[in-house]
């Protein structure tokens, strides 16, 4: 069964090695989409305005947004996507650093 392995990650400057190294393990076909998070999208709210330039300052609320990795892989790859992760990226379970996770894929078109 394919999984959905999606990793969401605070630190954008580390996108192109994560995904130069799914590259060098065999890991194709990842899509990257940049995101916002739910304290940068309620900071746009006029209510919020204060509060987003104090959690700016502060830095309570990042200055730039994260990036969501979507890889659709065969479930005997997973492991090895999961172990670039880590390599790439360290610690998730630190604050801040980003959230993994597989979903089973039920149905699909165009996946090879």
């Amino acid at each position: 069964m394919q999984q959905l392995l999606v990793i969401i990650l605070k630190k954008s400057d580390i996108v192109d090695t994560l995904m130069q190294s799914f590259a060098e393990n065999g890991i194709k076909g990842g899509t990257v989409i940049e995101t916002t998070g739910m304290a940068r999208s309620l900071a746009k709210s006029q209510n919020l305005q204060m509060l987003a330039a104090i959690g700016t300052i502060l830095g309570n609320i990042p200055p730039t947004n994260g990036n969501m990795i979507l890889l659709a892989l065969p479930e005997d790859k997973l492991e090895a996507a999961k172990n670039v992760v880590h390599e790439v990226c360290g610690d998730l379970s630190k604050p801040n650093a980003g959230v993994m996770f597989a979903l089973p894929i039920t149905f699909s078109e165009g996946i090879v």
